[in-house]
């Protein structure tokens, strides 16, 4: 799609230069048939100018012809050297004529000029949407990639559903061979009781002694359950009682340790106390020996 749009551009640009070359051949042909007019068939400057201006515009719509419009232009010069005034109103009305077709040619120019801009604007455009659909194709193909991962983890979780249905065939199967064995085991359980109807009493009594039994068996559980909570009940208070006793210790242990240390602490105090007492004594001794006088 964008490469279509892109190709309606270009020939969008073939078709405006197409226009312009057409127009200066028309120019072209014009001032042939205005030379034909002119006696002894000489041209005015005015209208080799104008050739000149649009072989001029020519070569800017058409670069491949450059060369051979600098050959015209020299060829023109030599021809403009021969030229004379005669002729005044012919070339008033090439001029008129020559100042139309430059309008135009200067239109058309215009209009390629803005063409070609749209262009480069619109290749810009196209080149975004390129490398838009570039990074839509890597998604694109992240996208597959995660499809063929989910498709890869369906086929295995099929194959595993597959192995499944199998096994639960089997036991299907196996389950309707259990169904045909119950039956005839509940066939032969019939049997059995018929032959066993004497055996019923003896049977029940059995059952009342087995209820007996299971009902000392839980009350027997029941009290080991109680005695062994209570086992628990009694570590766990011994061991409490040993962490206390144990936090009592080490209690008595550091405030033991405090008293020794106060108890120094008060010896090192009287010590103190005493050899201070001991120094002010005998400064008072020694200022009352200094304040002594012998008396007259």
């Amino acid at each position: 799609m964008l490469a279509g749009k892109q190709r309606d551009f270009l020939e969008l640009n073939r078709e405006l230069e197409d226009k312009v070359k057409s127009l200066v051949q028309e120019v072209d042909g014009i001032i042939n048939r205005q030379e034909d007019v002119i006696r002894h068939g000489r041209r005015s400057a005015d209208i080799h100018q104008a050739r000149r201006g649009l072989l001029r515009a020519k070569q800017r719509s058409d670069s491949n012809s450059g060369d051979n419009n600098e050959e015209n232009d020299d060829g023109n010069d030599n021809v403009d050297d021969d030229a004379d005034g005669t002729g005044g109103k012919s070339r008033s009305t090439s001029a008129t004529i020559i100042r139309f077709l430059k309008a135009q040619v200067t239109k058309l120019q215009t209009d390629v000029q803005a063409a070609q801009l749209d262009a480069r604007k619109k290749n810009d455009v196209i080149k975004e949407l390129e490398a838009e659909i570039k990074r839509n194709d890597e998604k694109k193909e992240k996208l597959y990639a995660q499809i063929s991962q989910h498709k890869e983890a369906i086929v295995r979780a099929e194959g595993h559903n597959a192995e499944l249905q199998a096994k639960l065939q089997a036991q299907s199967a196996e389950m309707s061979a259990l169904r045909k064995d119950i039956e005839a085991l509940k066939k032969e359980s019939k049997s059995i009781a018929q032959l066993a109807s004497s055996s019923e009493v003896r049977l029940n009594r059995s059952l009342e002694e087995i209820d007996k039994l299971k009902n000392a068996l839980k009350a027997s559980q029941s009290e080991e359950k109680e005695l062994r909570a209570q086992v628990r009940k009694i570590q766990e208070d011994k061991r409490l009682a040993l962490k206390n006793s144990e936090k009592q210790r080490t209690e008595i242990v550091q405030a033991f340790k405090k008293q020794t240390q106060l108890v120094d602490n008060l010896r090192k105090q009287k010590a103190y106390l005493e050899a201070a007492k001991a120094i002010q004594f005998t400064e008072d001794d020694f200022t009352r020996l200094l304040e002594w006088k012998p008396d007259k």
